[in-house]
């Protein structure tokens, strides 16, 4: 009987927190793509065929988004772009619940509530990219790789196959993932007598169909990949604010946040290497994922960095965070209150982060424009900016949506133009917390004045616009 309250609470405790899930990233689904999302736009509509995919070896083709793109990547609708990440990123929260309900039923709820709430995992999940979906892959494949060691049966199996070769379908960076599942049972292999025959048999049994395709992949797709390139990777200290504060809910930008990190995250590092590896017979896969992975990624020097690299980590980081306040809830009185008040805290600031998102947006690049439009009265909107790949590319895309007035057109100047004088300066800034350069810039003979500031609600996804205006 108890056995049956339990599992009917996780069900339901699993629905309700899937359904927030879905309320939550489709709300942050509503606003204007965002840069990335337009140039993997651009890269799907170009396809011939959906099987063309395969062969496009640029970084920012994210295969399987791509092909969703190329037949739902149309309209005004922002949320429709999306709806693979959407799905995906909310049935992973699901999965989450079912791993730690493996654990306890204390496990279970916490680890469902930080995922739901998780301000990255809402960011990432609403956004037309590969993340999402190889969030969900890497869950899944973890749920079949808990039986490794036991009888292997085939849909077992088959169920961590797939996983594989879709979590690679969905973003390179699955291949941290495959290398904790990889490493996590080829380590203990190797540190042992060389007679284990079945062991190696078992081990070929999950790896050699993955590995097959592995091969064929980077032989016709990644020994190819054109890399896009990115923002100019910050300081240690800077990456791991961009990497754990948002992860947690803490307010950006303060030091308080900051150490407030240190201590959770090496707290969690600690409960990894202290108490889960004497009962966590996974604790190799989540040492490569969770701790290995994000210290080279946060402390080698990297030409570019992005907080979304290590997306896939999250998942694996708040399971380990709910299996040590779920200790705590089980111990003394102290411990449990203070399990509570994180878990209220987290809830709290995260909550905080996800409004300021939703009233700002990524940027909102198509009020920017429309705003320019309504304040211009020539026939020939003239516009120039800071950056011409990016700023073009997103005025290209949005001149569609903005409503013009009767003979207008957009006109956009590249910046190394010196024979023209453009009406308007657009400044990007993609960093946290942005602020206009200036009250005024000069360009040349042309002074532009800045008349509107269109702020991103995000330190994670998206940029600033500064509009600035010739006088």
């Amino acid at each position: 009987m108890k056995k049956w309250i339990r599992a009917n609470c996780e069900i339901i405790f699993i629905i309700l927190a899937v359904l927030t899930a879905v309320i939550l990233r489709y709300a942050a689904a509503l606003d204007n793509l965002r840069f990335d999302e337009v140039l993997s736009l651009e890269g799907a509509r170009g396809l011939s065929s959906w099987w063309r995919v395969f062969f496009v070896a640029h970084d920012n083709n994210h295969i399987l988004n791509s092909i969703y793109l190329r037949y739902f990547g149309e309209g005004s609708w922002w949320a429709s772009y999306r709806f693979f990440s959407i799905i995906t990123g909310s049935a992973a929260i699901g999965l989450i619940g079912l791993i730690g309900f493996r654990r306890n039923l204390t496990t279970g709820i916490i680890a469902l509530i930080l995922s739901t709430f998780s301000f990255p995992l809402i960011i990432f999940s609403s956004e037309a990219r590969g993340y999402a979906p190889a969030v969900f892959f890497s869950l899944l494949a973890f749920i079949a790789f808990q039986n490794y060691g036991q009888k292997s049966k085939k849909k077992t199996l088959i169920i961590f196959w797939l996983s594989i070769i879709a979590g690679f379908l969905s973003h390179l960076l699955f291949a941290y993932i495959f290398a904790g599942f990889f490493f996590s049972v080829l380590f203990p292999l190797l540190s042992r007598p060389v007679k284990l025959g079945r062991r190696w048999i078992e081990f070929a049994k999950w790896y050699f169909a993955p590995s097959i395709f592995i091969v064929f992949f980077l032989m016709f797709f990644v020994k190819n990949l054109v890399l896009a390139g990115g923002l100019p990777a910050p300081q240690a200290i800077e990456r791991f604010s961009l990497f754990i504060i948002p992860a947690l809910g803490l307010p950006y930008g303060f030091t308080a946040s900051i150490l407030v990190a240190f201590v959770v995250f090496f707290a969690v590092l600690f409960w990894l290497y202290c108490i889960e590896r004497q009962g966590n017979r996974n604790w190799i896969f989540f040492s490569i994922v969770v701790a290995l992975v994000p210290t080279l990624t946060l402390f080698l020097p990297l030409p570019f960095f992005n907080p979304n690299y290590l997306i896939f980590s999250l998942p694996f980081f708040y399971l380990l965070l709910a299996s040590m306040l779920s200790n705590f809830i089980l111990q003394k009185k102290w411990q449990f209150l203070f399990a509570i008040l994180i878990i209220v805290l987290f809830c709290f600031f995260s909550i905080n982060e996800i409004k300021r998102h939703f009233k700002l947006g990524r940027g909102n690049y198509i009020e920017a424009l429309q705003y320019i439009v309504q304040e211009t009265k020539d026939p020939i909107i003239s516009i120039t900016s800071d950056h011409d790949f990016r700023n073009e590319k997103m005025l290209n895309f949005y001149r569609q949506f903005v409503k013009l007035k009767s003979g207008q057109k957009i006109e956009y100047v590249r910046s190394l133009d010196n024979t023209q004088h453009p009406s308007w300066l657009i400044v990007h800034d993609p960093n946290p917390g942005a602020k206009p350069f200036n009250a005024f810039i000069r360009l040349g003979s042309d002074t532009y004045h800045l008349k509107r500031s269109f702020l991103n609600g995000s330190v994670i996804s998206g940029w600033s616009w500064f509009i600035y205006r010739r006088e």
